[in-house]
């Protein structure tokens, strides 16, 4: 019978991890969440034997369900692709036995403070730090060195990241980044009494972008891919590009590579994809920002690095997954060709009333797929609220020059209009 494996809270929007299921001949169950699940349901795709709606924040409950499942129809794995799911994932594969990118790994990796405290001590270069754990601490920002950015411990993409170059930014940043948590973010605590409410206050490194694509197997890290982010300078932080291979020197790119191994060992990470986002400070030294134990961008990472590199990253994580093992092989300095990723950005906030350009878009030969997520009649909120992305143009170019002058291009093709 073919493999069984358990996929959490995919982006369907986003094709790459079903069809490379579907290539492997792994059936999957595909877990939405509860307010998704009506609009999945209805959808056909690749490798989906079932689809559930669980909620994974109401952890017991989840993990029973999937436990019953399990017992008329074997589970071999369980993968997410979902940030805020990384934790539910590693919970219920140390529950049913399955494979797992490490041991409490996860622990470091959703609270941002245990993930920088790991850093400290692994001889990583760490962003200055603070953290408030409720409003009481909020004098501490009197002795901050600004500009500096706040975000919630436990958040993920761009939700309530925020720049401030002052005081009184800081203050009115910290304000809106607690309303966050309590709207949206206390909802995902695993465990009763273990909020995920918290902030945590960085040192800004002025300085551009990169994120490195890696694959851990049993301990050893292999640095598959590092691309260019730009050098988005706030106050949102509203990501915009994703190029590779990045434009590096060779030392910028040892340094970044030794960043990362230290990186995944510090985060107990043993198995599986990482994907890695850092900024190179005044001092030419690369800063890690985040970690994530999955591939990027719900899949976009396994599009980069499959295009630009051969390697097939989305094969190498499912497999690894279900217990088989990986034999890392045809990694090389020679990139077949540019890939990247424009996220349309959103340039407003209200009603989406229209989406213009797209059609023109799609018929570039430089344009491989597009994929939308907001639609007309979509509402979008007003940074640092996250409504998520309009779209991602994902492109492959035969030189890094061509890429860059396409992605201006799109910058001026591409525009929404809003009520």
């Amino acid at each position: 019978m073919k493999k069984h494996l358990v996929l959490i809270y995919q982006n369907i929007d986003i094709p790459f991890i079903f069809e490379e299921a579907e290539a492997l001949e792994i059936r999957l169950t595909l877990i939405n969440r509860p307010d998704h699940q009506s609009d999945h349901q209805s959808v056909k795709l690749p490798a989906v034997q079932r689809q559930i709606s669980i909620d994974i924040f109401n952890e017991e409950e989840a993990i029973n369900e999937l436990k019953n499942l399990n017992e008329h129809d074997p589970i071999d794995g369980v993968m997410t692709l979902f940030d805020g799911a990384v934790t539910f994932t590693s919970l219920l594969a140390e529950e049913l036995n399955l494979p797992k990118s490490g041991e409490n790994s996860h622990i470091h990796l959703r609270d941002k403070s245990a993930m920088r405290n790991q850093f400290s001590a692994y001889d990583i270069n760490n962003p200055q730090y603070k953290v408030i754990d409720d409003m009481s601490d909020i004098n501490i920002i009197k002795s901050m060195k600004y500009p500096v950015v706040i975000k919630p411990k436990t958040g993920f993409s761009s939700l309530g990241v925020i720049k401030a170059s002052n005081e009184q930014e800081a203050k009115n940043g910290i304000e809106a980044v607690q309303a966050i948590n309590e709207q949206t973010l206390d909802y995902m605590s695993l465990n009763e009494g273990n909020s995920f409410s918290g902030i945590i206050i960085e040192e800004y490194i002025d300085g551009p972008e990169y994120v490195a694509e890696s694959f851990v197997n049993d301990g050893e890290t292999s640095i598959l891919s590092i691309g260019y982010k730009g050098n988005p300078t706030g106050p949102y932080f509203e990501e915009g590009i994703y190029i590779a291979p990045a434009q590096l020197s060779q030392s910028l790119k040892e340094e970044i590579e030794v960043q990362v191994i230290r990186a995944n060992r510090a985060l107990g990470i043993v198995n599986g994809p990482t994907h890695t986002e850092l900024r190179v400070g005044a001092d030419k030294a690369p800063y890690i920002l985040e970690v994530g134990a999955r591939i990027g961008g719900s899949g976009v990472s396994h599009f980069i690095v499959k295009e630009s590199t051969g390697i097939n990253l989305a094969k190498w994580s499912l497999c690894t997954a279900i217990g088989e093992k990986v034999k890392i092989s045809n990694i090389n300095e020679t990139s077949k060709c540019i890939a990247g990723n424009y996220i349309i950005p959103t340039k407003g906030h209200g009603e989406i009333t229209k989406f213009n350009g797209i059609h023109n878009v799609l018929k570039q030969e430089e344009t491989k797929r597009l994929l939308q997520f907001l639609n007309v009649g979509n509402f979008v909120e007003a940074y640092p609220n996250f409504s998520g992305y309009p779209g991602f143009v994902l492109t492959t170019h035969k030189n890094y020059e061509a890429c860059v002058n396409y992605y201006k291009w799109l910058q001026n093709e591409i525009s929404i209009n809003y009520k």
